[in-house]
């Protein structure tokens, strides 16, 4: 007998092992395969979820950074005092895809800061 490409010596198998090697399982339906979610990902959904939340991104690189902006700006969840958590002092960079909620001053003023 074979078995995913192994020759098996049915002389070394017991009744229940012989039973267990016989069975074909046959879906009564197919379904659909799903992909599982990085644990990355999951993390990003998690956090863009619960933002307000956040009182600091850390030591976040600029990459995950822009990442996080453009998620939580696609649900329309960015606040004036959002602004400085993703441009914290240290910041050259002040990347918001979508800022339409804020006003001008507010930006400039993160921008100044």
């Amino acid at each position: 007998m074979t078995q995913g490409g192994n020759i098996i010596d049915l002389e070394d198998l017991d009744d229940a092992d012989i039973k267990i090697q016989s069975l074909k399982w046959n879906p009564i339906c197919q379904q659909k395969l799903y992909s599982v979610p990085s644990l990355k990902d999951a993390a990003f959904d998690v956090i863009a979820d619960n933002f307000e939340s956040v009182a600091d991104l850390g030591q976040l690189s600029l990459q995950l950074k822009e990442r996080l902006t453009d998620k939580v700006a696609r649900m329309r969840k960015i606040r004036a005092s959002d602004l400085a958590i993703f441009s914290p002092p240290e910041s050259m960079v002040l990347s918001i895809p979508d800022c339409s909620d804020l006003s001008e001053e507010t930006v400039i003023q993160v921008i100044f800061k």
